[in-house]
């Protein structure tokens, strides 16, 4: 769409979009096209305009037009982003990772994608199985060796546990934080517990990580970064530039993607 608006301004319509997903489903979001000011309010106070864009963070855009989904329509070009990660860390801690799973190839083999297809977090098996492993070790530590008890596992998800036991704070649920670690390797992603979880009940809350299955050699990613660890982040897809910035969540600026001052 931002080639198409350029294209139809002779070019001086910069190839550029962002996106801030809500997390309420009742809110609205906000969808950008060109340069724009950032600007929101906090919930408490209406009046106050916090521009977001000052807590931007820079990582290397790929665009593919290769599919690695579902079949495109003729003659479509439906561009995917991808974007290169490293490492994974859990509280710091490094989650184990076959490397080679996050190189990413044209084909659509490997690497990491951006999408709101998909609804949640999708990670490669033995990438899933290294991260919940290290995310369960390090829950100790985040509540200070107070047992968080693990439940049945509730559809879609694999790892689910007793809500009483955690508590909240204006991050979500206080479980430990993920960083995506990115190829300029000072940059990283922070995913708290209000991006991270997911509330399926009122006494259980689920990783909000999927299993996608082992790389059958198909066109398969190893990471697709889904819609619910978007949520209340402010994300700039700036085609021109081959960069994305990244806010990560807007919680710690006191302010949700419903929070637009128009």
């Amino acid at each position: 769409m931002p080639t198409q608006l350029s294209s139809a301004f002779g070019g001086s319509f910069r190839r550029k979009f962002a996106i801030c997903l809500p997390s309420n489903p009742k809110a609205n979001g906000v969808l950008f096209f060109g340069d724009s000011p950032y600007q929101f309010h906090p919930g408490y106070d209406t009046s106050k305009v916090v521009e977001v864009s000052s807590s931007f963070r820079y990582t290397k855009l790929h665009v593919n037009y290769e599919t690695t989904a579902s079949p495109r329509l003729q003659g479509a070009q439906l561009p995917e982003y991808f974007v290169k990660i490293t490492s994974i860390l859990v509280n710091q801690k490094p989650v184990p990772i076959n490397s080679t799973l996050l190189d990413f190839h044209k084909t659509g083999i490997g690497g990491s994608r951006i999408t709101t297809v998909q609804p949640y977090t999708t990670l490669e098996t033995s990438i899933y199985k290294s991260f919940v492993k290290v995310f369960d070790e390090q829950m100790l530590v985040t509540t200070g060796n107070r047992k968080v008890r693990k439940v049945a596992a509730v559809s879609p998800f694999k790892d689910c546990y007793r809500k009483e036991d955690l508590d909240m704070s204006l991050l979500g649920f206080s479980v430990p934080d993920i960083y995506l670690v990115f190829e300029n390797r000072d940059v990283n992603w922070l995913i708290t517990g209000a991006n991270s979880m997911v509330e399926v009940s009122n006494d259980v809350v689920c990783l909000g990580f999927l299993d996608r299955g082992p790389n059958t050699g198909l066109t398969t990613t190893s990471i697709d970064i889904g819609a619910h660890q978007l949520q209340d982040n402010l994300l700039q897809f700036d085609i021109a530039a081959s960069r994305l910035a990244f806010t990560s969540t807007l919680l710690l600026r006191e302010v949700e993607c419903s929070n637009f001052k128009f």
